[in-house]
């Protein structure tokens, strides 16, 4: 059904239809009222008509009277008598054309005016005659005019009792049409009744249809709106009530395009986003927990958020929470959070509290890197302080004992100092280079010179470069390399090779051995150092590759490392797609290796 006309048509209809119906049968009440008026007025009339003919018959008869009385008596009060009922006679018949209304009482009343005129001229002739004639010839006169006159007055009688029936012909007329008019006005008011009945039950049953049902579908949708569901299929029509529930429509897709695009900010936010109830059990979290701490949203609704912070800093953190509860601060923390695989997380949360919703909804940011570039900048700072300052120092008091001429008088001692000046600026040279490769590495900008190299040729060039670090420490260097080539730049595998003897040669005690193997595969070579040294901690395998790394923080100082070697031969080696790694067992010694692709 189409609802074209608007909810203002709709009310006009609905006031116009019955107004239409009351006006028709206010016309048809008026019609027959006209009508009963009419009926009435007819009814009147015909009963003034017989009241005037009886009143001119008896009007006749006492002019009659009164002549009779004058003929006999002759006085003049009979004449008087005689005038006046003439006159009477006259009114009567002026009174009776102002009733008549029909052709056949016009007619009549005509032939009645006729005789009642004949009659009033003969007594008028026989009054003239009574006075100049003599007595017999007015007794003669008389009873001709009694026999004339009676002859005259059956005329107007008949023609009184023809008028009479015609008025009461007209009364019953207008007596039966009043009862028509009545049975009329019975069965329009019936029939106003039942159309109006009608009337009001079909235009009800319009607005039921067109609106009512319309506006619970309206209702229907608000309610749908309010709890997310999908609405109701969209209202026809054109009228006003289509437009809002095509403005509910509209309203529930942007809505949804809203909650879709916040969810997939949400889902795809790189932060882990949740919300936290005042108990401190998690309500909702974003698939960013999977990325970040290693557990799916799931495994982390229902379980409490302290159950994952790292031991350390769970008080601080259970603070922090009551806090930003009770006192509706903003969240703002820092703590450790253990990934499902034990690693830790350092995360920096924010977020705030929510009375409506009675949590704590919150954004935890992965600070992990900062905190690594935090310790790079402070492991960097020292180095600066140890490895570049103290040679520099050393280098800068020689310089000045030169200066002083302190030396002057022992060439040997200033071949030693020098010499101990030389060894400290070549350290210094060193760790520039190392921190400039590692820097070009990172940044694409290092050109590797790939060509065929010999496997035995890259090791027995790296141990002839340890040989006299090994001799000082009586440290015996045994080498296994195959025959074979591979597609790379020489020298910085010897640089990668050379970091990790030298790493070994330290570590390892006096008298020991440190091995050298190379293998070959079908797509790679792998070279292996192994000594048998003090060994790494299983924790710290993981980043001793990382830049400013120690096992621990002496050896910068007891055995010279400025914790930029192994970062470097990653960077070679991966930049030759390459992996490295080391096996360790504290107390046992080391084995570190990489694989080269055989054509990188």
């Amino acid at each position: 059904m189409r609802h074209s006309l608007k909810i203002a048509h709709k009310g006009m209809i609905l006031v116009a239809i019955p107004l239409v119906l009351e006006l028709a049968i206010l016309a048809g009440l008026g019609l027959l009222v006209h009508e009963s008026e009419q009926a009435a007025a007819s009814q009147k009339r015909a009963k003034q008509i017989m009241r005037v003919v009886t009143a001119l018959q008896r009007n006749i008869e006492e002019t009659l009277r009164a002549a009779g009385g004058y003929k006999s008596l002759g006085s003049d009060a009979f004449a008087s008598d005689y005038r006046e009922n003439k006159g009477a006679l006259a009114a009567c018949e002026s009174e009776l054309e102002k009733l008549l209304s029909t052709r056949s009482e016009i007619e009549i009343a005509a032939n009645l005016r006729q005789a009642t005129h004949e009659a009033t001229d003969l007594i008028d002739r026989a009054m003239a005659a009574f006075g100049n004639e003599p007595q017999a010839v007015a007794d003669k006169r008389w009873r001709q005019l009694e026999i004339d006159v009676r002859a005259k007055r059956n005329t107007i009688r008949e023609l009184s009792a023809e008028l009479a029936e015609a008025a009461e012909t007209t009364e019953q007329q207008s007596f039966n049409q009043q009862g028509m008019s009545r049975q009329s006005l019975k069965s329009l008011l019936g029939a106003a009744l039942v159309l109006n009945v009608l009337a009001a039950l079909g235009l009800a049953a319009y607005y039921s249809r067109g609106i009512t049902s319309r506006l619970k579908v309206l209702i229907e949708n608000s309610v749908r709106l309010a709890s997310r569901r999908e609405l109701l299929p969209r209202i026809s029509g054109t009228d006003e009530i289509t437009d809002l529930d095509l403005s509910f429509h509209w309203m529930a897709e942007q809505l949804a395009e809203l909650q879709r695009k916040e969810r997939a900010m949400i889902d795809n936010a790189t932060d882990v986003i949740c919300s936290i109830k005042d108990d401190g059990h998690f309500i909702n979290v974003n698939p960013a927990a999977k990325t970040v701490w290693g557990y799916d949203p799931e495994d982390l609704v229902g379980q409490r958020l302290l159950s994952i912070v790292r031991e350390s800093d769970k008080e601080r953190t259970l603070a922090c929470l009551k806090e930003a509860i009770e006192h509706k601060m903003p969240l703002a923390c820092e703590n450790g959070i253990k990934r499902k695989d034990g690693t830790i997380v350092e995360v920096l949360w924010s977020g705030g509290w929510s009375d409506n919703d009675r949590a704590l909804f919150c954004v935890a940011h992965d600070i992990t890197e900062r905190k690594r570039i935090e310790q790079l900048k402070r492991d960097f700072v020292a180095m600066v302080s140890h490895d570049l300052r103290t040679p520099l120092t050393n280098v800068q008091c020689f310089l000045e004992m030169i200066g002083d001429g302190m030396l002057d008088d022992s060439a040997e001692l200033m071949k030693r100092k020098a010499s101990h000046s030389k060894a400290d600026v070549a350290r210094l040279i060193g760790l520039i280079n190392n921190l400039l490769d590692i820097e070009k590495l990172d940044a694409g900008k290092m050109e590797l010179l790939l060509d065929r190299a010999s496997v035995k040729s890259i090791v027995e060039r790296s141990i002839y470069s340890i040989q006299s670090l090994a001799e000082q420490k009586s440290i015996q260097l045994r080498t296994d390399a195959p025959e074979t080539e591979i597609r790379a730049d020489e020298e910085k595998i010897v640089q990668v090779l050379v970091n990790l003897l030298s790493n070994a040669v330290k570590f390892s005690p006096e008298s020991e051995v440190v091995l050298v193997h190379a293998f070959e595969d079908t797509t790679y070579v792998e070279f292996r150092v192994i000594d048998h040294g003090r060994g790494i901690r299983a924790e710290d395998c993981a980043k001793i590759f990382d830049r400013f790394e120690q096992v621990e923080l002496s050896d910068s100082r007891m055995k010279g490392g400025s914790g930029l070697g192994l970062a470097l031969c990653k960077s070679i080696v991966e930049a030759h797609g390459g992996i490295i790694g080391v096996n360790s067992t504290e107390g046992k010694g080391s084995t570190f290796w990489f694989r080269i692709p055989r054509n990188a």
